[in-house]
Formats: structure tokens, sequence, C-alpha cells
């Protein structure tokens, strides 16, 4: 059994600079703090208690657009934390405090920052930080497109048939236009540095990669896609795969071909849609698991 209370509250501070776009910056910051206690109700239970804290910051803008109002929520978001237990020798009472930025440009790219500072040592122990960006956007076909009928299954036939009106055209998002076909890229760095002890030696440890990841809907039926993760300390690929899916109206085949390590493998399924139980496959069934089965934005 134990106990536990909390209290937080939250100041704002708005400033209105009017620089170009720029007409408004909100402020807001939140700290909190809990306290735990757990009572020694037999012999075998220890009795303890801790206090424990944070510090959060938000930055919110407010920006003109034509003759139009808009606000850019979360910009800029900065939290500390950490730890206090009573029981400890004062030199060890105090945990490391963690600090997390994040600075948001838009809807496209973010920068993020994290340190751990030990207040034992008095000094960063680890640093982390990483940037992305996340680029996409959609083609245009015909928006109508439909098979002869003598080339549809029966199962197929019957679904059109028995539905109201023309069969909608594939969608890539919730709000995709007829023949709006989506592509999208998104690439992340991250670099790390943090303190490590071997046989009582002290040494700092550097990591850094990338990873990247897209797809792209080629025509209505073909679509591609391909992800993969770069070391940079080891300039090599430790990941990578690609996928290509093919809508064939009635049919509809896939093929994946992954890489992890020094090891390839591939995946390789086609099949009726009205019928999944009719189909051929080949290859490692784990990769189709581990790809989702279809990959994200093809059109079946």
């Amino acid at each position: 059994m134990g106990f536990s209370s909390a209290v937080s509250t939250k100041f704002y501070g708005t400033f209105y600079p009017r620089i170009g776009p720029l007409i408004g910056i909100r402020h807001t910051i939140m700290p909190s703090l809990s306290y735990g206690y757990t009572p020694k109700l037999s012999e075998r239970q220890r009795e303890s208690q801790s206090y424990s804290w944070s510090l959060n910051n938000s930055i919110d803008l407010k920006v003109k657009r034509g003759a139009q109002e808009a606000k850019e929520n979360g910009v800029l978001m900065w939290s500390l934390d950490g730890s206090y237990n009573p029981e400890l020798p004062a030199k060890d009472a105090f945990s490391s405090i963690s600090s997390s930025m994040r600075l948001r440009l838009g809807s496209f790219i973010s920068f993020n920052l994290n340190n751990t500072y030990d207040t034992r040592e008095r000094r960063v122990v680890s640093t982390n930080f990483s940037t992305g960006f996340d680029v996409r956007g959609a083609f245009r076909y015909p928006a109508t497109w439909s098979a002869p009928e003598h080339e549809r299954v029966a199962a197929a036939v019957g679904d059109e048939k028995t539905s109201k009106g023309p069969s909608p055209s594939p969608k890539t998002g919730p709000e995709a236009a007829p023949g709006a076909e989506r592509w999208s890229f998104r690439m992340n760095y991250n670099i790390s540095e943090h303190v490590q002890e071997y046989r009582g030696k002290e040494s700092r440890k550097v990591d850094s990669n990338v990873d990247f990841t897209g797809n792209i809907q080629l025509t209505r039926g073909w679509s591609v896609g391909f992800q993969g993760y770069y070391n940079i300390e080891e300039r090599n690929f430790t990941q990578q795969w690609y996928s290509i899916d093919r809508d064939l109206h009635c049919w509809r085949a896939s093929f994946k071909h992954r890489k992890f390590g020094n090891e390839w493998s591939y995946y390789f399924e086609i099949g009726v849609k009205a019928l999944p139980e009719i189909k051929y496959q080949r290859g490692s069934e784990a990769l189709q698991s581990y790809l989702g089965g279809s990959f994200p934005g093809s059109s079946f």
C-alpha cells in the first residue's frame, strides 16, 4: 500500500512583436511536484518516500497569412525533470536531471535535443541530437478506370452490382481526391554521445546514423516503397528493403526484398482480391509480417 499526491499549475506570458507575419507569442510554463510514500506495514516491508518534479515550457506562435490569422502550437517545447530521495545521503539524494527540447519548423522539419546531467559529478553524461524532415505530394490520373466485365471474376462483379452507384476511386489518404495518388519521403539524422566505463577506464562513445523511408504510387496499379538505415560510424547499411506492389484489378501481387545485416530475404505473393484464400506465395512469410502485408500507399 502506498500514498501519493501531486500539485501543478500554469503560468502564461503573451507578447506581440509584430515582426513580419509574426503577430503574437505565447509562453506557457507548467511546473509540477509530486510526493510518494510507502509505509512499513510488516517486517518484510520497507518504508520509503520520494519526491519528483518537472518543469515544462511551450512556445506558441500566431502568424498572419494574408487576411487570416493562424496559430502554430508547440513550435518550441522544453522539459526538465528529476527526483529527490530523502533517505539517501545528501550527495546521492538528487537524481540526474533530464532535459528534452524540440523545435518544429512548419510541418516538414523538426529538431530534437536531449541531455542528461549528472548532479553528483556535475556534468553532462549523455547528449542526443536528431533532426528530420517529411515531404509528401500527389499526382493526378484519370478518376475512373474499369476492366471489361469478362476479365473480372464473378465475386468481384457481384460486389459491384450490389453496390450503389459507380465504384469509388482508390484513395491514398483520408481526403484524397479522385485520381490523386500519393508519394512521400522521410529522412532522419541522429547523433548521440554518452560516457561509458570499461574496466575502470572512462571514455565517450559517439553513435550517428541516418534512416530514410519513402513510397510512391507510380500509376493507378503500380506502387513502390523503400527504407534504409545507414550507420555513419561503421560506414555501412545495416538494414534496407524495398517493396513493389501491383494492382491487377481483380488480382493483386506483391514482392518484398529485405537485407538485415549480411542476410537477404524475400517474399512474393499473388492472389485474388475477392477470394483471399486463393493465392500463390513464395519466400519468407515472416518478412510479410515484418513489412505489414502490403506497403502503405499501395492501391489494394
